[in-house]
């Protein structure tokens, strides 16, 4: 992983963009609607930046930018001029000062990259191909786009507003998260008259349906697994195991899922009855004894996902 995907608070953030032209105005043009502190450096700017000058969204310093220009006070630094001796004379300096830097098409002078974005206001995705495959990247946020409706913007301004009386009506996490769990599935993605009702049910339900153990036969190529699987795989909690787990079974597994080595099949149906999301990782044997006493499980296996 060369770049590593990270969000920054853009709050008393300050960034400098050097350029005035239209790839300049179209980075600026985005870091607007952030709260960062925004200079940009140019002789000229296109009609555009002017108004974001005139608004004084942005503050523009009307002259050819120069290497004493780059300074500690800025944190993220966009080239984006036609003068590439400029440019490399410019990322120098950031470099040295350890101001992290974009120099528009040209990958090598990077320390950083903006990748295509998917905005619903508090939800934010995004898209990469490290900078190998732009249009493919906006091709795979068009397809966000198309799934992912507008209503999760205020839908997510509503559960930020009710996240102290779920944290006031449940004092242990976990609880805190099966509300929300249970609010998700009852309301789904939609923001309407209903959604205020539907998490006060979720609030006050006291029980929850026992989530299935899933059983994964430890020879079973990860490659081999249903998509219907990924989503389990995400909300695991616990997974308990006895040989190593692969490494691309790992990357679909929540990050923060407990891992813990199989002694006892009793482990992992304790955790399974206590409400958490179980996974067993065995051989068959141990897979068949497991089945045989949980309440609710699920298997994995090459293509399917099979219920008992």
């Amino acid at each position: 992983m060369q770049y590593f995907p990270i969000m920054l608070d853009t709050n008393q953030l300050n960034i400098l963009v050097v350029g005035g032209g239209s790839v300049a105005e179209r980075k600026l043009t985005l870091l607007a609607r952030t709260q960062a502190n925004i200079d940009v450096i140019s002789p000229a700017i296109t009609p555009a930046i002017e108004q974001l000058v005139a608004s004084k969204r942005i503050q523009w310093l009307a002259h050819h930018a120069a290497a004493g220009d780059i300074t500690h006070h800025y944190q993220l630094i966009y080239l984006a001029t036609d003068d590439s001796e400029v440019q490399q004379q410019l990322a120098a300096k950031a470099a040295n000062l350890s101001i992290l830097v974009n120099v528009v098409d040209t990958p090598a002078l990077c320390s950083f990259i903006t990748p295509a974005i998917v905005d619903r206001g508090r939800l934010q995705v995004a898209i990469s191909t490290a900078g190998a495959a732009p249009v493919y990247a906006r091709t795979i946020r068009s397809r966000l786009e198309q799934a992912l409706p507008a209503s999760l913007a205020p839908l997510l301004d509503f559960v930020a507003e009710q996240r102290g009386a779920v944290k006031q009506t449940f004092s242990n996490e976990d609880d805190r998260r099966r509300c929300w769990e249970h609010f998700f599935s009852l309301n789904g993605d939609r923001f309407d008259d209903h959604t205020p009702s539907l998490f006060q049910q979720a609030l006050v339900a006291k029980t929850y349906v026992l989530p299935p153990l899933l059983l994964l036969d430890e020879q079973l190529v990860p490659q081999l697994l249903p998509i219907a699987a990924v989503p389990l795989l995400q909300q695991l909690e616990y997974l308990f195991h006895r040989a190593p787990v692969a490494l691309e079974l790992n990357e679909l597994i929540r990050r923060d899922c407990h891992r813990e080595a199989l002694i006892e099949v009793s482990a992992a149906l304790s955790r399974q009855r206590a409400g958490y999301r179980t996974m067993l990782i065995a051989d068959s044997d141990t897979l068949a004894l497991a089945a045989a006493q949980s309440p609710h499980c699920l298997t994995l296996i090459a293509g399917a996902v099979h219920g008992t």
